[in-house]
């Protein structure tokens, strides 16, 4: 609490920020706790030009971006060229972050460790895929490796709630391009099964 005390005094100094509640429409004086005081003073320093908000809660948020610019920590370390980005993915995951973008293996292997009942990672695996659209492509390739083999209705049920997960905050035009793409790249019966009922479960009104 004390560092966060000190950034915020920081900001204060350094930088020509106006606290105008009227910038996002947003009144801090109702907001006492030093972090939330931080997260508006970084929100207006992000308006200002050739400036960048690193955050993945804003980035997987459907925030208007003409107004902030943000990019993922991770986006950014990768475009620094620091670190193993699958291994911090997967880190991240393990702490139950949302907004990274895991890949279909960690998901599968989250999914296998909650079939034999075991500690597992596999509901912030959903709550990453329904709310990082970005991460699509590896969570069709995760439904692949779940109906590889020996299934269970248990095994359906869990790819087709992944599915409607990964459709839910798609537009239709999106959901319908990538519920293509599922189709043709993966031929097996019980996974364009899945899929299909994915697509339906997330957009039945305009279906």
């Amino acid at each position: 609490m004390a560092k966060l005390k000190m950034l915020s005094k920081w900001i204060d100094d350094n930088c020509e920020v106006e606290t105008d509640e009227t910038l996002l429409d947003h009144n801090i004086n109702e907001k006492h706790a030093e972090l939330s005081n931080m997260f508006m003073h970084s929100a207006m320093l992000a308006n200002k030009p050739s400036r960048v908000l690193l955050t993945e809660d804003w980035v997987i948020t459907r925030m208007d971006f003409r107004a902030f610019q943000a990019m993922s920590v991770v986006n950014w370390l990768s475009i620094i060229g620091i670190g193993d980005l699958t291994s911090l993915h997967c880190y991240l995951g393990d702490l139950n972050y949302i907004g990274c973008s895991l890949n279909a293996r960690y998901i599968y292997e989250q999914y296998m460790l909650k079939r034999e009942k075991k500690p597992n990672h596999f509901a912030n695996c959903l709550d990453n895929i329904e709310k990082n659209t970005l991460i699509g492509s590896e969570a069709m390739a995760a439904g692949n490796l779940i109906l590889s083999g020996i299934i269970t209705p248990a095994d359906r049920l869990v790819v087709q709630g992944m599915f409607t997960s990964m459709f839910r905050y798609m537009d239709y035009r999106k959901a319908a391009r990538v519920l293509n793409v599922g189709m043709r790249l993966y031929s097996n019966p019980d996974y364009q099964e899945c899929l299909m009922y994915g697509f339906r479960a997330a957009h039945r009104i305009i279906y």
